[in-house]
């Protein structure tokens, strides 16, 4: 089990959050969790594993589904347990994106509000 830290990079410097993951190896089932605050209430967001490649994104996987929406509730509050198609290693960071026009799209359609990189993972 894994925990990291996520900092604000977007418009809500007031935002904070935390993810943990939790990888078993032996029987490939991993999860996350992810708890974010201060953010927009009611909007909505997505959530990326990215690999980079120097500053760049080289590839980027979202952990949020089309059939269920991730919004944050009416205290701005983002909560967000789901399971893992693998084990993040191997990705170099977490990103939570938020859509101001509440239109889920791809990985660059959303403004990054929060982010944190794996190698910080406690």
């Amino acid at each position: 089990m894994s925990r990291l830290y996520l900092k604000p990079v977007g418009p809500f410097t007031d935002a904070t959050g935390v993810t943990v993951f939790a990888c078993n190896m032996a029987e490939t089932q991993h999860r996350a969790q992810v708890y974010a605050t201060n953010v927009r209430a009611g909007a909505l967001y997505t959530l990326w594993l990215v690999k980079m490649d120097g500053m760049k994104v080289a590839s980027a996987q979202e952990l949020t589904s089309n059939w269920r929406p991730l919004r944050a509730d009416a205290r701005a509050v983002i909560a967000f347990v789901g399971n893992l198609p693998d084990c993040p290693v191997g990705r170099d960071a977490f990103v939570i994106k938020y859509h101001p026009n509440d239109q889920k799209g791809g990985f660059w359609d959303g403004v990054t509000v929060l982010k944190g990189y794996l190698v910080t993972m406690e």
